[in-house]
């Protein structure tokens, strides 16, 4: 499962209900403002209270500061993390949203054909995708399959649907910078022509410590980005709130997505057969989490190694690659268990924090934005 196929005006602005502005406050009640991040804090045209302001950038260069947003919704432009709970991408969207008194609408771009992807990564995918329309829909929130060029559909969707933001969240990825450059280009270039201005803004939803934040240029080991990253993790790795219901209505005009369709419609090698041991989206990865935790996470340390014993490896990896799952929530599964697993515990947070954005670190340095 290596490839991945893909896909408010300021905190002072009081225009929303005053029952929702504190229900969305109450959420981030236990999410700390990040030190780190006071540098980039005038670039976010908005801030929800508690939100790590160095959690989100602004791509576009239209909006660099505090300007009132207009708009009949706000987009989501969701690629890498697809899932609906523990992703703050979705909610900084939401939180804008409900500051403008506007739907949030999602919406997901599936390409025709992605590298070397096949039936076998696309198939567990889209398992996942149908499981992010389900929840969005039962939160009135429409969600949006786009088919063909990135590019093109997510610049157009904003521009149709007259959205105040676009948000999407964080991939290091060459292909994936790539898009993310172009829309933002699109924008600025838009916004230059209407006089009207829609920001771009990024979430990194998918480490716990931002990218951008663990480390600003290129670690050449895991023993040097370690004693950055790990003095940041505590000030990160919290509880992440609930997304909140869209205002009633706000499915009109969204169909169902016909997904057999979508993954008939792919130009993919598809002698490269799904598996049956595992089962795709979030519910799935919950349990299996829940499985790891309980049989084979004491002894991880010494036995994550063994190709003989199958209970030591967490099977977290397709889910985590797909963003199915939120890294946070594993990492904070794991720490709770921690006095009935000891070290292993330790050894654990080491592959999945360290290790793992570690990558990400080397392709973000590797492939920066070049505006």
């Amino acid at each position: 499962m290596s490839k991945r196929p893909n896909s408010a005006s300021g905190s002072t602005n009081k225009k929303a209900k005053a029952n929702d502005n504190n229900d969305h406050e109450e959420q981030y009640d236990d999410v700390g403002e990040s030190s780190a991040s006071t540098s980039i804090a005038g670039t976010i045209p908005h801030i929800p209270t508690g939100f790590h302001v160095s959690r989100a950038r602004t791509l576009t260069k239209n909006h660099r500061g505090h300007q009132t947003l207009k708009g009949e919704c706000v987009v989501l432009w969701m690629s890498r993390d697809q899932r609906v709970r523990d992703n703050y991408a979705l909610l900084y969207a939401q939180s804008v949203a409900q500051s403008l008194q506007v739907p949030l609408k999602v919406v997901f771009n599936l390409v025709p054909r992605f590298l070397e992807a096949t039936l076998r990564q696309y198939a567990f995918m889209i398992g996942g995708l149908k499981e992010v329309e389900t929840e969005l829909r039962s939160l009135e929130i429409p969600f949006h399959l786009l088919m063909g060029d990135p590019v093109d559909n997510v610049s157009n969707f904003v521009k149709d649907q007259d959205a105040a933001m676009l948000v999407t969240d964080f991939s290091p990825l060459r292909v994936s910078t790539s898009w993310v450059q172009a829309v933002a280009t699109r924008l600025d270039q838009a916004s230059g022509q209407a006089r009207t201005v829609v920001p771009m803004i990024q979430v990194d939803a998918h480490n716990i410590v931002p990218c951008w934040v663990a480390s600003p240029k290129l670690e050449y080991s895991a023993r040097t980005f370690r004693g950055k990253i790990t003095p940041k993790i505590p000030e990160y790795l919290k509880d992440i709130p609930s997304p909140l219901q869209n205002p009633a209505g706000s499915l009109a005009g969204c169909t169902a997505i016909d997904w057999d369709a979508a993954l008939e419609s792919l130009q993919i090698n598809r002698d490269v057969k799904e598996v049956t041991w595992i089962q795709p989206g979030a519910t799935a990865a919950e349990s299996m989490l829940t499985k790891f935790i309980e049989q084979g996470l004491k002894g991880y340390d010494e036995k994550r190694n063994d190709p003989n014993n199958l209970n030591a490896s967490s099977n977290m990896s397709p889910y985590l690659h797909f963003g199915q799952i939120s890294a946070q929530r594993v990492a904070l599964a794991a720490k709770r268990a921690k006095q009935g697993a000891g070290s292993a515990t330790d050894s654990f947070i080491e592959e999945l924090v360290v290790r793992r954005e570690l990558t990400d670190n080397f392709c973000f340095c590797k492939f920066p934005l070049s505006f």
